[in-house]
């Protein structure tokens, strides 16, 4: 095992318990309506995902597997990278939203449940294009 395989497994590992936590907040954030919770759900997501995009997005991340084990997924990738300050802005209007007094709560809810289905997309199309990256196959 080289130097390299055991950084990618590392990696991996961390992007799988990442993506397991970010599942179970959107599955609380998909179950509520109540706007104190979204708020909290929010403030969670916003941290969390500032940290796992930057990680994807730093040297050596999801962009430096992806690019040297399947260099012909590059634009693909491109995309999805692109997606990252689009969905902390959502975050960061939901939270937003929650907290302002003249927000109505179907609107929040609403946003939460818009939030929800991109974030399960977005999670869906990068481990997909991972996988297929990493152990061969089209992504999905």
């Amino acid at each position: 095992m080289t130097s390299r395989d055991t950084k990618s497994g590392r990696y991996t590992a961390i992007l799988v318990q990442e993506h397991r936590h970010l599942a179970g907040e959107l599955r609380k954030l998909g179950l509520t309506c109540d706007r104190t919770e979204i708020t909290v759900i929010a403030d969670r997501l916003r941290a969390m995902l500032a940290g796992h995009f930057a990680r994807e997005e730093a040297p050596g991340g999801l962009r430096a597997a992806v690019t040297r084990s399947a260099p012909d997924m590059r634009d693909d990738l491109d995309d999805i990278m692109a997606e990252h300050s689009a969905l902390i802005e959502l975050v960061q209007e939901l939270h937003a939203q929650s907290t302002a007094s003249d927000a109505a709560d179907e609107a929040i809810v609403s946003l939460a449940a818009t939030l929800v289905c991109r974030l399960r997309d977005h999670e869906r199309r990068e481990s997909s294009l991972l996988t297929a990256a990493l152990w061969g196959g089209a992504p999905a």
